[in-house]
């Protein structure tokens, strides 16, 4: 118990850079939260485009084959663009974490040194830093998924406009040509039409199962996070204890 209240009052103490990086894990999850929507959204109109054309026969489909390839391309195409920004942020976020840990436990030496001098393990003193650091983490992102949840039909609205806007240059081909796609639609009863084929509406069932499957993707940057954080808090460690031990030598 002694151990979690001192957790608490140490991130009292050194509120301002608490809430420091709480905002930036806030900023962080946040756009995470956006790419990971944008990324299952596409993932979910390219796969419900696919299902829809399989009601098609293939020689309905051949017909529009030059129209359909592209539609195909382009989804599949935001897809990768997607999954590239979001890598390319991970990496970014896995480098701000190292920076941060290596710079606040720079700062913070003296107290290190004195969780040293009172005889405290490496694992203890790893642990105390490492749930600081979960804590910190942990609430950014309940705070992100508190607001998702609040605000998610907005949200997805959101993603849906940005997703449309995204498609609008590579399908200006098969825009300008809806009509194309009538021979589709010849002889076939279908409940939807060739402009919700290039603009499909997402349902509230739709919705909430993908914000689950956000939900559970969201943990894999906060662990992308945490691990170079306990790699520079055993490091630092260490390092600190070696330079102890060679000053009182």
């Amino acid at each position: 118990m002694f151990f979690i209240k001192s957790i608490l009052a140490n991130i009292h103490y050194y509120r301002k850079s608490a809430l420091s990086l709480y905002l930036f894990n806030c900023f962080f999850f946040g756009i995470i939260g956006l790419l990971l929507g944008l990324i299952s959204l596409g993932q979910h109109n390219l796969s419900q485009l696919k299902t829809q054309l399989a009601n098609f026969s293939s020689e309905a489909r051949y017909s529009a084959n030059q129209l359909l390839t592209k539609l195909l391309h382009a989804n599949l195409d935001l897809i990768k663009t997607y999954q590239l920004i979001y890598w390319s942020l991970l990496l970014i976020g896995v480098c701000c974490a190292l920076f941060f840990s290596y710079y606040l436990l720079k700062w913070l030496k003296q107290d290190m040194l004195t969780f040293i001098s009172a005889n405290w393990s490496t694992v203890k003193i790893s642990s105390y830093y490492f749930m600081t650091a979960l804590l910190v983490i942990a609430l950014a992102l309940l705070t992100i998924i508190i607001l998702g949840a609040l605000f998610n039909d907005q949200y997805w609205q959101f993603l849906e406009a940005v997703n449309q806007h995204f498609l609008q240059r590579p399908l200006q081909t098969v825009q300008r040509q809806p009509n194309a796609f009538n021979p589709l639609f010849k002889n076939h009863l279908t409940d939807f039409s060739s402009d919700s084929l290039i603009n499909p509406v997402l349902h509230d069932s739709a919705k909430q199962t993908l914000s689950n499957k956000v939900l559970r993707q969201v943990w894999q940057p906060g662990l992308a996070l945490l691990i170079p954080v306990i790699g520079v808090i055993i490091i630092m460690i260490h390092h600190t204890k070696q330079k102890q031990h060679r000053d009182v030598i």
